[in-house]
């Protein structure tokens, strides 16, 4: 049933290998935070899926990758030289938090979109993302999520190389109904697609959540204090890498995410905008 859904979602996914430069914008900043060496070589397939995506948006994307560690020069540089990257300062555990709000610091794009390293997307995912918050504060594109396992992962990573560059799947010689799925997912809080002032309007993500699990919902309640449009419609491939830690050893942070949201949203918008002074000005500082 999962590859029968997953054919039905993915008539097409498509793979660009750069982006053209709009002449206004970007109207769309693409925040991807990216830990764990384990996740690196699923960057290629991901990012060439959004640049895809990023051909369907006429006002523009930039895709904005933020590492922990000092910046140094990089292959995904090489493979795709539009990426904008920057880093933070090495942390005691994997801060997604923080790694976030360093990249919406440095975007310049009206709507930013929340996305995970190990997730494929359709041509249509940005525009979505667009279009609805422009209609609401805030979006919650996906639909339904594909876990692949690691054998179809690695087969899917291997062939969609920056050496062959396909701009299908079926390019890369893949056809998804030999694909094997671990299950399919729905509702969950990411990817997020949010206008810009509203984000640093409700603080930002909360830096307090280090390690897996925890921010995201956070950050949800929060946005729900605004207009959402929570009404997904996007596919997407979720890659298969080893879980974090964290998640191994059953810390989910659970503690810390069931304290704070024991907390109102608005007093937690109010202490985290107090907190961080997390402020846009239209240098992007």
């Amino acid at each position: 049933m999962g590859r029968h859904l997953l054919g039905a979602c993915f008539p097409t996914l498509s793979f660009r290998w750069s982006s053209p430069q709009p002449e206004h914008g970007p109207a769309v900043s693409v925040l991807v935070a990216i830990g764990g060496e384990d996740r690196q070589r699923l960057l290629v397939p991901c990012l060439a899926s959004l640049f895809a995506a990023a051909e369907e948006v006429r006002a523009g994307v930039e895709i904005i990758l933020v590492r922990e560690g000092e910046h140094r020069e990089s292959a995904i540089e090489q493979i795709f030289p539009e990426v904008v990257e920057c880093s933070v300062p090495p942390q005691p555990a994997f801060n997604k938090s923080l790694m976030l709000n360093v990249a919406a610091r440095k975007a310049r794009g009206e709507i930013l979109v929340i996305h995970d390293a190990d997730l494929l997307v359709s041509p249509s995912y940005l525009t979505t993302c667009l279009q609805r918050c422009r209609q609401a504060e805030a979006a919650r594109p996906g639909r339904l999520i594909f876990y692949l396992n690691d054998s179809s992962t690695d087969r899917l990573v291997s062939a969609v190389g920056s050496s062959a560059k396909p701009q299908t799947l079926h390019d890369a010689g893949i056809r998804p109904n030999e694909l094997s799925i671990e299950r399919v997912v729905q509702n969950t809080p990411n990817p997020m697609a949010v206008r810009r002032e509203t984000y640093f309007s409700l603080g930002g993500h909360d830096e307090d959540f280090e390690g897996w699990g925890g921010e995201d919902l956070e950050f949800l309640s929060r946005l729900r204090t605004t207009s959402i449009d929570e009404f997904g419609s996007e596919p997407l491939i979720h890659l298969w890498h080893p879980p974090s830690p964290k998640k191994q050893n059953g810390d989910r942070n659970q503690q810390l995410q069931d304290r704070k949201l024991s907390q109102p949203p608005q007093q937690r918008v109010r202490l985290l905008v107090e907190k961080s002074g997390l402020k846009w000005d239209s240098c992007g500082r």
